[in-house]
């Protein structure tokens, strides 16, 4: 068993009697209330049950002695050494003033600036050696009464509980805080800010969100400046500066605008950046397929294709034939040739030989890779004449590149069963005579 003994004094040295508690952390057992007995304190580890009674104060253990009157406390920690007896003096203060700091920062006019504070009602202190805490919450425990109950604020027309205000003029202000506590005891802490002009907002518009080559953009300003503080605004393009606000550029990417604005604080110049990228888009080819049919099967495919930016460079038709067979259950659809023309009209004649279903698809490019989505049309083609395997299933005149025969023996016209496209000619190296009646280029 270990004991606890010692006298208990004011803050005149004066002894005194008072009531306390005896709180042991490593079994977390607390005595009941008890009292001084001639100003002097007495405990031992039984009286707060300690591992069931009886058990001393081991090395390293942790005890709280809890001191208090109606208006002092203090609070005393010891440290087990594997003593038997731990001998020593307590002191009792009164109630203390709090501590406080104010936090209120520098601010602009007509825009409110809220204060706050750090407080504290807990402070130490030392006598006879031991170290005293007026403390609330230690070690899980509730102990001294702490309570702070007021907190005001003086913006410069004095003291009330709101923590924010709104200053018209620019200037330096004191801001303070007071901090009473439950002993009517008051502490103050004094902070003095700045109040400014409102920095201006400045932002950057256009009047086109999607700009493509060689199309104008302008650009606009707009500068909310409600204390007038600007003082000068400078342009740039890509960091050369600049001097007007419309743009027209010829290639795509992106190109970094900025609006360097210098204004006055009521104290200093100072400059910020406004910055708007513009992104200079490709936008892409758009066509429109189209045909005409004329005598003999022949059809002029125009994809009416389209370039904003008038850079329009070639357009792509595909030729597919609908075949099928005995081993397949649906029909499929077999390419048998791809054709890029380039000229001017984008073009695409092409006369057809045999009954088929065939399917052409075009699509368009531009110059910065640009490639529009494809459109496509079908057509029946109807013969009298008997398919055979030398027949031409089609050509393309005058920009063909190539003639497809049929390579199989095919029963009717109409019939497509295991066909397949045989590349026979490329068009460059082929001799081309006119054809007086129809106006056409024929192999």
């Amino acid at each position: 068993m270990s004991s606890f003994v010692g006298n208990v004094y004011d803050k005149d040295d004066n002894e005194i009697d008072c009531k306390f508690t005896f709180f042991h952390y490593n079994t977390n057992k607390q005595s009941d209330e008890k009292e001084t007995d001639d100003k002097q304190f007495t405990v031992d580890s039984d009286d707060a049950d300690i591992n069931d009674g009886g058990a001393s104060f081991a090395d390293g253990d942790i005890a709280i002695l809890h001191f208090y009157t109606d208006n002092a406390c203090s609070v005393v920690k010891v440290v087990g050494d594997g003593s038997d007896s731990y001998t020593f003096d307590v002191q009792l203060l009164e109630c203390q003033a709090p501590y406080t700091t104010i936090i209120v920062n520098d601010g602009t006019i007509n825009n409110n600036i809220t204060a706050t504070c750090i407080s504290s009602d807990e402070y130490q202190w030392d006598y006879n050696d031991i170290t005293h805490y007026h403390k609330a919450n230690w070690y899980g425990k509730t102990f001294c009464d702490i309570r702070i109950d007021k907190i005001e604020y003086d913006f410069g027309d004095g003291y009330d509980e709101k923590d924010s205000y709104s200053f018209d003029d620019v200037d330096d202000y004191d801001v303070s805080v007071r901090v009473t506590n439950k002993c009517d005891l008051q502490t103050e802490d004094t902070k003095t800010i700045r109040v400014n002009y409102n920095k201006p907002l400045v932002s950057i518009s256009t009047d086109n969100e999607n700009p493509i080559i060689n199309e104008d953009i302008t650009l606009s300003i707009d500068n909310d400046d409600v204390d007038d503080t600007i003082v000068s605004q400078t342009y740039y393009l890509d960091d050369n500066e600049v001097d007007e606000l419309t743009f027209n550029f010829s290639k795509l990417g992106t190109y970094v605008f900025k609006v360097v604005t210098k204004w006055n604080d009521s104290q200093d110049d100072l400059k910020f950046t406004t910055t708007s990228n513009i992104v200079i888009i490709n936008q892409i080819p758009t066509l429109d397929l189209q045909y005409t049919k004329y005598d003999d099967n022949r059809y002029i495919f125009d994809a009416n294709a389209k370039d904003a930016e008038d850079d329009l460079v070639s357009v792509k038709y595909s030729i597919f034939v609908e075949v099928s067979s005995i081993f397949e259950t649906n029909s499929r659809w077999q390419l048998l040739d791809t054709l890029v023309i380039k000229d001017d009209e984008f073009l695409a004649d092409i006369t057809f030989y045999v009954s088929a279903t065939f399917k052409i698809t075009a699509s368009a490019k531009d110059g910065q890779g640009g490639e529009s989505v494809v459109d496509e049309v079908e057509i029946t083609t109807s013969s009298n004449s008997t398919a055979s395997s030398n027949d031409v299933v089609y050509k393309i005149v005058p920009v063909c590149k190539f003639e497809v025969n049929l390579i199989e023996d095919i029963p009717t016209a109409t019939s497509y069963d295991h066909f397949k496209a045989n590349l026979i000619e490329e068009v460059p190296s082929a001799n081309f005579v006119e054809d007086k009646l129809k106006g056409e280029m024929q192999l």
